[in-house]
């Protein structure tokens, strides 16, 4: 199990699903979305 984590593919499909959350992450920011406000305040 270890070792399909460490592959390449896998390397970069985690980095994919960080791009489309973040970039999620900022639309809903963007639009106003109260939730995601709140989480970005918190870590600031």
């Amino acid at each position: 199990m270890l070792a399909n984590t460490q592959s390449p593919s896998a390397k970069r499909d985690i980095k994919t699903r960080q791009h489309l959350m973040e970039r999620s992450f900022a639309r809903s920011v963007r639009y106003g979305s109260r939730n995601a406000i709140d989480k970005y305040e918190e870590k600031s």
